[in-house]
């Protein structure tokens, strides 16, 4: 996810018309799919914790992001704060629609 925002391409493609109108037709399309957790389909995208809270969440996994990524990966993942720095500019997008 952190790499292809940073593709200018992708960037340009997330704050378009067109990457909100499949997100919603995504969105839509799991609300009908999926039940579990009961009752999150009924929810507004911007009440998910990830989006509604964000600091909080992140600091609880970046511990893990840091020691547990790394161990899997075959370079130097990014810093931690380029990554949270990336999903709070991609939430903005998404708290938009």
């Amino acid at each position: 996810m952190y790499f292809l925002i940073l593709d200018k391409e992708c960037a340009a493609f997330v704050k378009s018309a067109q990457f909100k109108k499949q997100f919603k037709e995504i969105l839509n399309h799991d609300r009908e799919l999926f039940d579990i957790p009961a009752g999150w389909s009924e929810k507004n995208i911007n009440e998910s914790p990830l989006i509604a809270d964000f600091d909080n969440s992140w600091n609880q996994l970046k511990d893990i992001y840091k020691n547990e990524l790394s161990a899997f990966a075959y370079s130097q993942i990014p810093d931690e704060k380029q990554i949270s720095k990336q999903f709070i500019n991609l939430i903005q997008n998404v708290k938009l629609l």
